[in-house]
């Protein structure tokens, strides 16, 4: 190539061009380092170029493949180490702060890495707007470095080699690239354009849902139900781990303990007491009581949750990462019931007051007509005693769960995912089945 044909490209082209023909080999895998880390220089831009200046004989096509891919490990190295010293939760934190990222997206990709490990690195590589930022997950989530190296390498090697080779096919057809080069660059700028106009949408389009999932419309300062039927809030009513730090009127809390005790008592004795907790003081310390609970429970078994297979154990990866969200934000939650059987302290029945759970069930649902999320735990339970002594309970009180309440932060009111209904039904007894008929 030329000093004149040079000198006819410009933008991006022309600037990866002119790197190219004066560095050679070595310009390819800094420019390609570049790309890692700063995505607005694009690999489709650069690659096909160094294919197509490499059948001009100042540049090995083997060697130009090895240094793209060298580049591109180097700069996913980099992004790895980042991940790893932040750690996940820092990792989202800092990247929901940048315009136009979202904490779900961030942690939706986080779940979907959980779930496919050394593949997601695979595929990412090859995916533009990923290739970069696999990287950081992968570091976040502590992933082994060898089978990074591994699946980054080989996943560079395939999407560097195919741009290479797309511009070594142009041969000499320097016409082609003075041609289009322009229109490349402005491909590019449109590409993004769009881009960021699509994640302005989305943006725009989730603010909207959560606002309306929170019932906006007042009436004497309660904020409006929803008109859901029964079953309607009965399919779609999950656990919701992920709370915001917004505030429940207290007309809703109202609301919302009044379904609640129309809920099922033992014999109508109704010996209960429900406790609304928003003491921050109070919240935080049972947390922390939450917290090394959750940590000698599932703590030490993180990354077999992570990686294991679909059904192989008893909690999802995503149900993992929820769970362990809740465990480290659980004090977030503005505010918190926990119900407790007075008189059931000293039972050695497991059944003792297990119909409190058909309230609590009516006190989730009709949080859901408020918008309000909710789910229900026992993970404190280890220090039973201090927080029966903490929040003043009578000393035969058992509390029965936590629950924390808020708008959710983020996702949908979706159905919740379970077995197919005919392999859990029975019919006059264990092992007897039935089809289902529409």
């Amino acid at each position: 190539m030329t000093d004149a044909d040079l000198g006819r490209l410009d933008g991006l082209t022309g600037f990866a061009a002119r790197t190219l023909d004066l560095l050679g080999e070595v310009g390819v895998g800094l420019l390609i380092l570049l790309e890692t880390v700063f995505p607005p220089i694009p690999s489709e831009v650069i690659l096909p170029l160094a294919g197509f200046l490499s059948t001009a004989g100042s540049m090995h096509l083997a060697l130009v493949v090895l240094a793209a891919t060298a580049g591109s490990l180097a700069g996913a190295l980099a992004l790895y180490a980042a991940g790893s010293a932040l750690g996940r939760e820092r990792s989202i934190r800092l990247l929901a702060r940048i315009p136009l990222l979202d904490r779900e997206d961030l942690e939706g990709a986080s779940r979907w890495f959980a779930r496919h490990g050394g593949r997601a690195v695979l595929l990412g590589r090859l995916v533009p707007g990923v290739r970069s930022l696999i990287s950081l997950p992968a570091g976040a989530e502590r992933m082994p470095v060898a089978r990074f190296v591994l699946f980054t390498a080989l996943g560079s090697a395939l999407w560097n080699g195919a741009l290479i080779l797309a511009g070594a096919a142009l041969g000499r057809r320097f016409d082609l690239v003075d041609r289009y080069s322009g229109w490349l660059d402005a491909a590019m700028i449109a590409a993004a354009a769009v881009a960021v106009g699509a994640l302005v949408v989305r943006r725009v389009r989730r603010a909207r849902r959560r606002a309306g999932a929170r019932g906006r419309s007042e009436t004497g300062g309660m904020k409006t139900p929803d008109d859901l039927s029964v079953l309607d809030a009965l399919h779609s009513t999950p656990a919701r781990r992920r709370l915001s730090r917004e505030p429940i009127p207290d007309d809703v809390i109202w609301a919302v303990l009044d379904a609640a005790v129309r809920g099922p008592s033992g014999g109508n004795a109704q010996r209960w007491a429900w406790v609304v907790v928003r003491d921050q003081v109070v919240k935080d310390r049972i947390a922390s009581w939450y917290l090394e609970g959750w940590n000698a429970a599932y703590g030490g078994r993180r990354d077999a949750f992570l990686s294991a297979e679909p059904g192989e154990l008893p909690m999802s990866a995503r149900a993992f990462l929820g769970a362990e969200h809740l465990a480290n934000h659980l004090a977030e939650a503005p505010v918190w019931v926990i119900p407790a059987l007075l008189g059931a302290r000293g039972s050695t029945d497991p059944l003792t007051g297990s119909s409190i759970y058909g309230a609590v069930q009516q006190l989730f649902l009709a949080a859901r007509a408020y918008g309000v999320g909710t789910n229900l735990t026992t993970l404190y339970r280890g220090h039973e005693d201090d927080v029966r002594e903490l929040l003043g309970l009578p000393d035969d009180a058992l509390t029965m769960c936590l629950i924390p309440m808020g708008y959710p932060d983020g996702g949908r009111w979706s159905e919740p995912r379970r077995k197919p209904l005919e392999d859990v039904v029975h019919w006059d007894g264990y092992g007897t089945r039935r089809e289902r008929l529409a």
